[in-house]
């Protein structure tokens, strides 16, 4: 059955193409919003017919209490992310609501994360929160939310059994396939080549390898290895070098995790940075310089930092508002290059 779309101020702040909080903040004669301003807003909002009590019966309310859980394992991509969810909570300061943060920095496949995991889970379900947002979990996490009918958003990776009510995530099969045209007009037809992906059974690497080995049947490559090295840097360069011993002819390799280092240190180690083609995944404050100098050909981008925002923004309003996001959002990958860089930074 189709939910009838409710007027709100993000309604409002798409059509004026200002933000929400500048909205709340006309709405309700807050300082420093000129009059032109609020003259446009209050013109909007009574085109829409929006019922400006709304604001009234949120900040009426006990405040609303979101948790969120974030482990991937590498500070750069989880700072990514944190900004983005960050900026949310500062556009949700006037609305009465309190984020608390569970945040795991260290490799994420050890007994050490998974006991940190099972404790931030079972804080969560006994915090009395209205909303998790995660990117994070297995199946038996969720259960003690859907017993207590906390709502659950993913960010950055969909979770069998998770019970959650949305995935936002970057379009990682589309990030596959662009991976393998790129390959293919940089090497040329049949061009034998590798792909060094994450965590086997992870949704978001499973799909990117699956786009990329559709892709190469339409834009020929010869897909010699899929090596998964857990997301560990010393396992990545273990196996780079070992592929590479045992497939000489490799021409390129589609790195499909935030986890390049150990790739690009293997194949630097070999004496063939830039005579093996690398496309990476993301941005960081070194592919810039492995760009400028030609190690990596070109990076997919997916905005971690749009999934974290737009993740909390969601929820928020599923639970504040009872507007129902799409089940699946997809964020669009966008390749990088040395050319376009700057765009990113």
């Amino acid at each position: 059955m189709a939910v009838e779309k409710r007027i709100t101020i993000y309604t409002i702040a798409e059509r004026l193409g200002i933000s929400s909080t500048t909205v709340y903040r006309a709405l309700n004669n807050k300082p420093r919003i000129s009059e032109e301003t609020k003259d446009a807003v209050f013109r909007v909002a009574e085109e829409l017919g929006f019922k400006s009590n709304i604001l009234a019966k949120g900040l009426a309310r006990k405040p609303l209490r979101f948790a969120v859980i974030i482990m991937t394992g590498f500070s750069e991509f989880q700072n990514y992310i944190l900004r983005g969810i960050k900026q949310t909570e500062k556009e949700l300061y006037d609305f009465n609501v309190k984020v608390d943060y569970y945040i795991y920095e260290d490799e994420v496949f050890t007994e050490k994360a998974k006991r940190f995991r099972k404790s931030a889970f079972k804080k969560i379900s006994e915090g009395g929160y209205n909303g998790v947002l995660s990117s994070t979990g297995e199946g038996d996490d969720f259960k003690p939310l859907a017993e207590k009918q906390i709502p659950v958003a993913l960010i950055i990776n969909e979770i069998d059994n998770s019970s959650r009510k949305f995935c936002i995530q970057h379009d990682s099969y589309t990030a596959g396939r662009m991976a393998g045209e790129l390959l293919f007009w940089k090497l040329g037809k049949n061009a034998k080549v590798a792909v060094a992906s994450g965590m086997k059974g992870f949704s978001v690497h499973e799909t990117k390898v699956r786009g990329f080995q559709e892709q190469t049947k339409k834009t020929p490559l010869d897909i010699r290895e899929v090596c998964y090295n857990r997301d560990s840097h010393e396992a990545a360069y273990r196996q780079t070098k070992e592929m590479i011993k045992k497939q000489p002819s490799i021409k390129g390799i589609y790195i499909n995790s935030f986890n390049y280092s150990g790739v690009i240190e293997a194949v630097t180690d070999l004496g063939l940075a830039g005579k093996i083609s690398i496309i990476t995944s993301d941005i960081s404050g070194k592919i810039k310089e492995y760009l400028a100098e030609g190690t990596v050909a070109a990076t997919i981008f997916q905005n971690q930092y749009q999934q974290g925002q737009l993740g909390l923004r969601y929820l928020y309003r599923y639970v504040a508002e009872n507007v129902v996001p799409e089940d699946m959002m997809a964020i669009k990958p966008e390749a990088v290059f040395i050319s376009n860089i700057n765009f990113y930074e």
